[in-house]
């Protein structure tokens, strides 16, 4: 299957999917079964899914993923910034997106490894939605 161009549905143009906890695991109901995930909600996920895959390791598919890791402790600078907007682009190719208005970068530099991503963009029936995605990190501490 083709993730970055998954068809849309009029009747439901975010999707709908799985729904997947912080750590990529699927969510289960009170009730036991699986949880699922639509509208914002899910275009959110479908980002954070997106930027914290490394590209080539998705079961399902290789065409999933971004380059993000290759920038986690880099030194936060024009140049830096100028290759998480392009990793970030790269890998938000989705006809449910309308147009990315800005990508930012924030490394709290703590000895985290980690940095964050906020992404603002325009999705298609649902307007301009904000999402701030962890990059990275050390598990464990």
């Amino acid at each position: 299957m083709n993730y970055t161009s998954p068809p849309i549905d009029p009747t439901d143009p975010q999707g709908t999917d799985l729904a997947l906890d912080a750590n990529g695991d699927l969510v289960l109901t009170p009730q036991g079964d699986v949880g699922l995930v639509s509208g914002t909600d899910n275009i959110k996920q479908m980002i954070r899914v997106r930027l914290q895959t490394i590209p080539d390791t998705y079961i399902f598919g290789n065409d999933l993923g971004s380059e993000l890791g290759q920038t986690i402790d880099e030194p936060l600078n024009p140049v830096t910034q100028k290759l998480v907007d392009q990793y970030v682009r790269n890998a938000l190719v989705d006809p449910r997106i309308i147009q990315i208005n800005k990508v930012t970068m924030i490394d709290p530099d703590d000895g985290s490894m980690q940095f964050y991503v906020t992404v603002n963009l325009d999705v298609i029936g649902a307007g301009t939605i904000q999402t701030t995605v962890p990059i990275g990190g050390v598990t464990g501490v």
